[in-house]
């Protein structure tokens, strides 16, 4: 690999797991503690949410920026056939991502309701979730693929 193709992607190459790690746990714990903020120490609690979700936003520029993110959204004439399979079967596993949180959200919204289990109820309780199933639903294919990918030995 080039230095010019190492910036390209901001050494996502190198640690790719580590971004996608970083940024589905960054959001996730970054919207525990702002929606929690009551329960975990007021606005210190909220803007530590903030911060991590903004983490998360810096670690999905990281993706979007690298190779994962190409190969992930391109349309088929622009990848060759290891490229090609490669990215469908993230696209499977991507889908079945997306439907397994949607189908546990449906079973969630069915207890909560009948057992009086945590809604959201205000705006910005609702828009941290819509941005977290965005962030996830964007993402996945491109993370798939960096999570997946063993990394190609140099030949020298």
């Amino acid at each position: 690999m080039s230095v010019e193709e190492e910036s390209m992607d901001g050494g996502l190459t190198s640690r790719p797991r580590a971004i996608v790690a970083a940024m589905y746990g960054s959001y996730a714990a970054g919207a525990a503690l702002h929606l929690g903020q009551d329960a975990a120490g007021g606005a210190v609690a909220a803007i530590a949410g903030l911060l991590l979700m903004v983490a998360a936003g810096a670690c999905f520029l990281l993706l979007y920026r690298s190779d994962f993110w190409r190969r992930g959204h391109a349309p088929d004439a622009q990848l060759d056939e290891r490229e090609l399979m490669l990215r469908n079967r993230a696209y499977l596993a991507a889908y079945q991502g997306v439907a397994t949180l949607f189908l546990l959200a449906v079973i969630y919204l069915a207890f909560a309701v009948d057992f009086g289990l945590w809604l959201p109820t205000t705006y910005e309780q609702a828009s941290t979730l819509v941005w977290g199933v965005l962030l996830f639903t964007l993402s996945l294919p491109a993370a798939v693929l960096a999570w997946t990918e063993r990394p190609v030995a140099d030949a020298e």
